[in-house]
């Protein structure tokens, strides 16, 4: 569905790191032009984990069918999964971020799992479970980033004497020099 990079899309989950007056950059995870929300480590590792557990939510149940079907018609096995879900104490769908929400689901069709993205109460895609999972990567990755950012900028400006404008130009573009495959 969404690259985890900021862009100029109506619909998606994007993450994006900006500085703040001083210099040290933040994370933000940004659900549309003007639906932009902070994410402290505390929050990515809630986060991150929300998502993991959305995803092993969507396999498992994809799991029983499989299982199910085996052994009766796929009525029955998605009747049984769909009971299944009214059973579990904590629900079905996950919504630690206010405004974004994960519901876990099955296709019909093949039986893969699969992560439905939902904008205040407005479907605006889904993840297969591999983009969910990447999506994790990305988010904790950024963060990490976001503290080499600050202090690259600062050591830009300081040691090095660049004006502001020159060395967050050079920080925002750094990503053109990093390696992404070892």
């Amino acid at each position: 569905m969404a690259a985890d990079t900021a862009g100029e899309h109506a619909n998606g989950v994007w993450i994006k790191s900006e500085p703040d007056e001083a210099g040290a950059y933040h994370l933000f995870l940004e659900l549309g032009p003007d639906d932009v929300l902070p994410l402290s480590a505390k929050d990515v590792a809630t986060w991150a984990w929300q998502v993991l557990t959305a995803v092993a939510i969507a396999e498992y149940d994809a799991a029983v069918l499989r299982q199910l079907t085996a052994f009766g018609s796929k009525r029955e096995a998605a009747t049984f999964v769909l009971a299944m879900r009214d059973d579990r104490a904590d629900g079905q769908e996950i919504d630690m971020i206010e405004g974004l929400c994960l519901i876990p689901g099955v296709s019909a069709t093949n039986w893969e799992p699969f992560l439905t993205l939902s904008r205040h109460g407005v479907d605006v895609g889904q993840w297969s479970r591999s983009d969910a999972r990447e999506h994790v990567l990305n988010v904790q990755q950024a963060l990490a980033v976001t503290d080499l950012d600050s202090a690259y900028l600062r050591v830009l400006r300081s040691r090095i004497g660049l004006d502001e404008h020159h060395a967050h130009f050079l920080v925002e573009h750094l990503s053109e020099y990093r390696v992404d495959e070892l």
